[in-house]
C-alpha cells in the first residue's frame, strides 16, 4: 500500500506493510534523529525507557530509497535506536522520513528537519602552549573548519567557569593571562631623570632588562639601575628636555622569553620635586617671622608652608606660584616655632598631582614652660623685652602686618610681643595664596 504521508514519494515494499493497514501510533515510541558530525543521521526511540518490543526502523531521506537501518543500537537486546548513513553533505537541507515497524504494528511515517540539528564530535587535537607574546594559546581541530564555530570554556584555580565565543573559522584562543612581568610605575623626578620602579609587589625573583623612550626617541635599556639584593628593581632613565613630559614614555621589561606589552606612560602630572633647599627663617624688621627657601623652576612652582607652635597641632597655608618666601604675623618670643615647606609644579606650567617630600623644620623662638629642644638649631636667640607696646588682641591678628615701635633694653634686638601673649600668629596676607 502507499504511505499516507504526501510527501513520501517510495512505497514499502514489505509484506506486512502491504497486508496491514492498523496504525498504533500511540503504543509505537516516538523517533528523534540528529545527524552526528556529518557523517551518520542517529535515530533513537528510546526517550521515554527501553521499548518492550524490538522495532524494525526505516529511515530514508526525501527522493531516496527506503532501507532498514543498517546499523542497530541496543540495550538487553532490545533496538534502541540506529546509525545511518547520512550521504551528501547537504542532505541535512533535505526532509528525512522515519518509520517504526514490529509485526502488527507499525508507526506513522514521521518527517525530521535536519538542518539544525547537527552534532558534531568534540574538537581533536588540543594543545595549549605559552606564547612568545606571553599569553597562553588553546589549538584545536574540527572538520569544516569555515562553516564552523566554537566556544571556549576556561577556569582557574577551580573557581568560577569563564566563556568565550570564537568567530567562525577560526580553530584558535588565546587567553590574556595576568601578567607575570611586574608593573612599572614612572615619575619625573626634579625635572632631571624619570625614575621608574617594578617592585611595587616586593623584591622580584630574577632581574628584567629595563627599555625606556619617549616618543619619536630611540629605544633604550636602562643606563643605571636600582637594585634590592642583586635583584634589579627600577631604573633612573635621563629626562632631556624640559618638555619631555608632555610627551608619551614607554617602557617595556624583558627576561628570557618572558616580555611585559609595551606600556604608555603619561607623565605630565608625574613630577616630583626634591625637597626645597636653603631654608632660613628670621624675624623681620617689620616684627614678622620670615620664612625664604629655594626652590628650581620658581616661575612654576607652587609651594606649601606649615607651622606649628609649641609641638601643637600643624597649620598650613599655600604659597602663590613664583613666591620663595612666607610671612608669619607677629610671633612670639616665648613660644617655640617650628616650619617646613613643600612643593610642586604649578598649574601655569601643567600641574602636578605630587608635592615635594617635606624639608626638614627649622625653628625660631623658645618656650621656657618646655625648655630648649635638643638638636635644634635656632636662628634667632631670644632677648629679654623691657619695654613694649600694647595693642589689642584684635590687632595682633591682622593680616597687613601691622608694626609699631618698640622701646627696647638697647640691646641689638627689636621686638614684638602681644599684650595678652597668645601665639595666635597669623600669616601676612601678602603670603597666602589668592585661589
Amino acid at each position: 500500500m502507499t504511505t499516507s504521508s504526501a510527501a513520501v514519494t517510495k512505497t514499502l515494499e514489505l509484506p506486512v506493510l502491504q497486508n496491514k493497514g492498523h496504525v498504533f501510533a500511540k503504543e509505537t515510541p516516538d523517533v528523534d534523529c540528529l545527524v552526528v558530525h556529518l557523517k551518520y543521521v542517529h535515530c533513537s526511540w528510546n526517550k521515554k525507557g527501553t521499548p518492550e518490543v524490538n522495532y524494525t526502523f526505516y529511515g530514508w531521506f526525501h527522493g531516496a530509497n527506503v532501507s532498514e537501518c543498517p546499523s542497530y543500537l541496543s540495550e538487553n537486546n532490545i533496538n534502541t535506536g540506529c546509525n545511518q548513513p547520512y550521504g551528501s553533505l547537504l542532505n541535512r537541507f533535505n526532509d528525512f522520513y522515519t518509520r517504526l515497524v514490529h509485526e502488527n504494528q507499525s508507526s506513522e511515517v514521521k518527517k525530521h528537519e535536519l538542518k539544525e540539528k547537527v552534532k558534531f564530535n568534540p574538537p581533536t587535537n588540543l594543545t595549549v602552549h605559552y606564547g612568545s607574546d606571553s599569553n597562553l594559546w588553546l589549538n584545536w581541530t574540527q572538520i569544516r573548519s569555515n562553516c564552523v564555530e566554537s566556544e571556549v570554556r576556561y577556569r582557574i584555580n577551580n573557581g568560577t567557569g569563564s566563556s568565550s565565543r570564537v568567530s567562525i573559522g577560526k580553530q584558535d584562543y588565546c587567553l590574556n593571562l595576568p601578567s607575570q612581568v611586574p608593573y612599572v610605575d614612572c615619575l619625573v623626578v626634579h625635572l632631571k631623570y624619570v625614575h621608574c620602579s617594578w617592585n611595587k609587589k616586593g623584591t622580584p625573583e630574577v632581574n628584567y632588562t629595563f627599555y625606556g623612550w619617549f616618543h619619536g626617541a630611540n629605544v633604550s635599556e636602562c643606563p643605571s639601575y636600582l637594585s634590592e639584593n642583586n635583584i634589579n628593581t627600577g631604573c633612573n632613565q635621563p629626562y632631556g628636555s624640559l618638555l619631555n613630559r608632555f610627551n608619551d614614555f614607554y617602557t617595556r621589561l624583558v627576561h628570557e622569553n618572558q616580555s611585559s606589552e609595551v606600556k604608555k606612560h603619561e607623565l605630565k602630572e608625574k613630577v616630583k620635586f626634591n625637597p626645597p633647599t636653603n631654608l632660613t627663617v628670621h624675624y623681620g624688621s617689620d616684627s614678622n617671622l620670615w620664612l625664604n627657601w629655594t626652590q628650581i623652576r620658581s616661575n612654576c612652582v607652587e609651594s606649601e608652608v606649615r607651622y606649628r607652635i609649641n609641638n601643637g597641632n600643624w597649620a598650613s597655608s599655600r604659597v602663590s606660584i613664583g613666591k620663595q618666601d612666607y610671612c608669619l604675623n607677629l610671633p612670639s618670643r616665648s613660644s617655640l616655632y617650628e616650619l617646613q615647606v613643600r612643593s610642586r609644579m604649578g598649574y601655569t606650567c601643567g600641574l602636578s598631582k605630587f608635592w615635594s617630600d617635606w624639608t626638614e623644620p627649622v625653628v625660631w623662638g623658645s618656650n621656657n614652660s618646655m625648655g630648649m629642644k635638643e638638636g635644634l638649631n635656632y636662628n634667632e636667640r631670644p632677648c629679654p623685652v623691657r619695654e613694649y607696646c600694647h595693642v589689642r588682641q584684635s590687632d595682633s591678628e591682622s593680616s597687613d602686618c601691622s608694626t609699631c615701635s618698640v622701646t627696647t633694653d638697647q640691646t641689638d634686638c627689636s621686638v614684638f610681643i602681644p599684650v595678652n601673649e597668645s601665639d595666635q600668629s597669623t600669616p601676612c596676607s601678602s603670603s597666602i595664596s589668592q585661589f
